[in-house]
């Protein structure tokens, strides 16, 4: 038995282990920064796996997508929310209103959400609001 043999092999075992930690690593690294791009542009689909395999490509296409718009939760602050029995939130009638149909808070002096639906057509489906007197 060459013990020579037998340390050259398990030295080169350690360093591949080396590098798949570093290349582990490097995917990771560009798995959260994919994300981190595509929730900073508005969108809530998770990117890390994009990133994690296509690193710098996924980054770049993360970065050239148009901020996405049509996400309209920035005017809220979170006492205008309240959580109800059935694990939903409504919001505050004097901040603004739910769609119904597709879920976007909008702010009340918006007639019609993104989706379409006018707040009159809305107001005939809202089951309860939030209750002032809590």
């Amino acid at each position: 038995m060459d013990y020579f043999a037998l340390g050259y092999t398990i030295g080169q075992f350690i360093g591949f282990l080396i590098n798949i930690g570093i290349v582990v690593a490097w995917c990771v690294l560009w798995g959260f920064a994919t994300r981190r791009e595509i929730r900073k542009r508005g969108f809530d689909k998770d990117w890390f796996w994009w990133g994690f395999f296509f690193s710098v490509i996924a980054w770049i296409v993360a970065t050239c997508k148009p901020v996405n718009r049509n996400r309209h939760v920035g005017y809220l602050t979170s006492n205008s929310l309240s959580p109800t029995s059935g694990g939903t939130s409504q919001v505050n009638p004097s901040v603004g209103w739910e769609c119904n149909t597709c879920g976007r808070f909008n702010p009340l002096q918006a007639g019609t959400c993104a989706c379409g639906i006018t707040i009159s057509e809305n107001d005939a489906t809202i089951t309860r609001f939030w209750n002032l007197e809590d």
